[in-house]
């Protein structure tokens, strides 16, 4: 094992700039993570009945026109709505959101 100072000065330079870009990308995470958070939180106290309500293959239309995006079926909606419950269980906890802001740094975490 050795330590940073062992590393040779293009090795510590690798590292340095790996760093940045590191450090950036979880605040990046955890802001997506808030965003997800937020959205969780609609559906859960306005949206999930609604989309619940609808018969299934009924189809939501596109809300972003222009964009590419298709219409979804009630199904594509639940699925995608679990695995983002998912991913905040799994990612989102106290620990993690610690973790986040060690690295990158409270203000780099909100958002």
């Amino acid at each position: 094992m050795a330590t940073y100072n062992d590393l040779t000065p293009a090795e510590q330079a690798l590292v340095t700039a790996f760093m940045s870009s590191f450090r950036q990308g979880v605040g990046q995470i955890a802001q997506a993570l808030n965003r997800l958070e937020t959205m969780r939180r609609v559906w859960e106290a306005a949206v999930v009945n609604p989309i619940t309500s609808l018969d299934p293959g009924e189809h939501i239309p596109d809300s972003m026109p222009g964009q590419g995006a298709a219409a979804l079926m009630r199904e594509d909606v639940l699925q995608i709505m679990g695995a983002i419950d998912l991913v905040l269980s799994t990612h989102n906890g106290i620990e993690s959101r610690a973790r986040y802001i060690a690295v990158a740094g409270l203000p780099a975490t909100m958002a």
